[in-house]
């Protein structure tokens, strides 16, 4: 199980300009996954298990996508529901990520048809030796490649709709035959999630003093 993919974020690629938007009536909260910002950890559903503080992997989801299985959201109390990290099964594909690069297009196609065109990395590192096709999974393993699409209004100067501040999808490396797509959405409220948590857990600390 990966556990370290249920946990991490795409923090290299995520620029703390995330604002805060005015408050949109709960009719018209875009709902990827049926999970709209806000939410709390009593709305979310059934949860499988807390992975970190106010960080939860979900059992199911009310509008699955039949390319992700594993959800994981974070909402602290306050703040609720401000971060959706949703993974797809492992893919066997080929050394040269033929079938990893064809789902990444197709998920990319899908959210490009409702907020554009995107922002797209799609290059492997200068000076890397692992550059020749037949190394691209190889070179995607060792972090010498990049395959990441991100749409974002403080970034890009997208259309994103209401509550949705940013969102990316990329591909990661298992091994040189298997890898996997992760999307994920950042709400408007994300700052003040982060926030929420950090003083949670400074106040935790305090109280071991």
């Amino acid at each position: 199980m990966r556990r370290s993919v249920l946990v991490a974020t795409l923090s290299l690629f995520l620029v703390a300009t995330l604002t805060a938007g005015q408050e949109t009536p709960p009719a018209e909260k875009p709902s990827p996954f049926g999970l709209q910002m806000g939410m709390t950890a009593d709305q979310l559903g059934k949860i499988d298990r807390e992975i970190s503080p106010y960080k939860f992997q979900l059992s199911s989801v009310s509008k699955p996508h039949s390319d992700l299985e594993v959800y994981v959201v974070s909402a602290p109390p306050k703040a609720g529901l401000c971060f959706i990290r949703a993974v797809s099964p492992d893919w066997k594909t080929t050394s040269d990520g033929s079938l990893l690069k064809s789902r990444f297009e197709s998920m990319k196609s899908q959210v490009e048809g409702i907020y554009g065109k995107p922002y797209l990395v799609d290059a492997v590192q200068s000076g890397s030796k692992l550059d020749r096709p037949r190394d691209w999974m190889a070179a995607l393993l060792a972090n010498e490649r990049t395959l990441m699409a991100r749409w974002s209004a403080a970034d890009d100067d997208l259309p994103m709709n209401p509550t949705i501040a940013k969102i990316y999808v990329a591909a990661y490396a298992l091994s040189p035959d298997t890898g996997y797509l992760a999307v994920e959405y950042y709400f408007t409220n994300y700052v003040q999630c982060e926030e929420e948590i950090k003083s949670q857990q400074s106040r935790a600390a305090d109280s071991l003093q």
